[in-house]
């Protein structure tokens, strides 16, 4: 008995040859007949137009219609990649995207030219592939194409993933009106409030170095923003008051509002740029620990201070886990590391890696420190006795001109990752 296993293969490898048919025209330039210039780049797209008439009503009116276009199709409103699978997809029927961006330009071709089928293929690849990291720069395209209705997917993904949102690389690149998405939410995916401010100054810090806004202006250049943080929610009187005035991102007298309504005494009004909402967010934790903690924050630290207690600070509190923090010595500043007073620990070891940026007024001077070390704490020693070293930048190297930010001050961004190893 003969096998057909080998016809078989031979009339599938036929049939996806067949089905090619039209766009060999396109690559082989076979008898173009009709030719668009497309976006701000005036790319030229050639095409046939009784294919082009075929797939949509709207080029069939274009090219066949009373008022049909006989010259060059001038298309200043779409994006040429949009443009350019869209043809694909007429003569092939079929579509491979790169990135949700490029569905995203691909259906607003669609959505012009009146393709539905097209436009649920976009729609259906950028709702199954879209990630957190990238919804902020997606939500911002949108916004430039004037397309709504990914809006509700790029909230309900920066409520359920918000940790994953604020640590892409992207984060501190947003536009402000991203950021003003994430602090409206009513609910986010997030510990506290304290980690809503956290997210707001790191992004704020890098938008001011961006923007070259100095160092006394920046307490009123964000008030936009700022009036969406619920500082009467947050919870810890002493640890909020201290948080608040280390802050350069708040003036003198929205410090004091805030201090006076954690302490209940003399508690007045809130300033007109703060806000008043007493109702605590929604936050959604997860119901099981990780064993990875990642924390990334932008924070300005004071070169040649005098002042012992100034040289100090701190930069993370992770629950009651571990503490990390900066110091200043006469020839370093120092960042390190040390267990939580409540964690017992044991005996274990860990992996951190540390990745700081010093920003300087021209990103191409920008300074780069990675370290990677494991330590290991014990729960029966103290946990101010068992601080560990993570990075150290020398002072000669923060006190460039390039790195100057006014009263002696620099802006460092700092991704620690930590992670319990055995």
């Amino acid at each position: 008995m003969c096998s057909n296993a080998g016809n078989n293969t031979d009339n599938s490898n036929l049939i996806e040859k067949f089905s090619k048919r039209f766009i060999s025209l396109s690559d082989e330039g076979m008898d173009f007949d009709c030719e668009f210039i497309v976006g701000i780049k005036k790319v030229v797209v050639r095409g046939h137009k009784f294919l082009f008439a075929a797939s949509s009503k709207v080029f069939q009116a274009m090219f066949y219609g009373d008022l049909k276009e006989d010259k060059t199709v001038i298309v200043e409103d779409l994006n040429s990649d949009g443009f350019e699978s869209m043809k694909q997809f007429i003569y092939t029927g079929e579509i491979n995207f790169t990135s949700v961006i490029k569905a995203l330009l691909t259906y607003v071709a669609a959505r012009k030219y009146l393709i539905s089928v097209l436009s649920e293929v976009c729609s259906n690849y950028i709702k199954e592939n879209i990630l957190p990291a990238e919804v902020l720069e997606f939500y911002e395209c949108c916004k430039i194409v004037s397309v709504s209705e990914f809006e509700e997917l790029c909230c309900k993904i920066i409520q359920e993933k918000t940790d994953e949102v604020i640590t892409s690389e992207y984060f501190t690149l947003a536009k402000p009106e991203s950021i003003e998405l994430i602090l409206k939410s009513s609910s986010l995916s997030l510990k506290s409030e304290f980690e809503v401010f956290d997210l707001f100054e790191r992004w704020a810090l890098a938008e001011a170095s961006r923007n070259e806004i100095a160092v006394g202006s920046m307490a009123t250049s964000f008030n936009h923003l700022k009036k969406h943080i619920r500082f009467l929610t947050i919870g810890g009187q002493q640890q909020c008051v201290s948080r608040v005035s280390e802050s350069l991102l708040l003036t003198p007298h929205e410090k004091f509002a805030i201090g006076m309504n954690q302490m209940k005494v003399n508690a007045r009004p809130v300033p007109a740029s703060l806000s008043s909402q007493s109702q605590q967010r929604h936050f959604i934790t997860s119901a099981s620990p990780t064993e990875s903690y990642t924390m990334q924050n932008t924070f300005m630290i004071k070169i040649n201070s005098t002042c012992e207690s100034c040289n100090r600070y701190d930069l993370f509190a992770f629950k009651n886990h571990f503490y990390i923090s900066a110091f200043q010595s006469s020839n370093c500043v120092f960042f390190e590391i040390m267990p939580g007073s409540s964690t017992n620990y044991y005996t274990l070891i860990f992996f951190m890696k540390t990745k700081l940026r010093v920003m300087a007024v021209n990103s191409y001077d920008d300074l780069y420190i990675e370290k990677e070390l494991d330590f290991k704490w014990n729960g029966n020693i103290k946990p101010e006795n068992q601080k560990v070293t993570i990075a150290a930048i020398p002072i000669n190297k923060l006190q460039k001109e390039c790195f100057s930010r006014g009263t002696n001050a620099v802006v460092i961004e700092g991704s620690f990752k930590v992670q319990k190893i055995e």
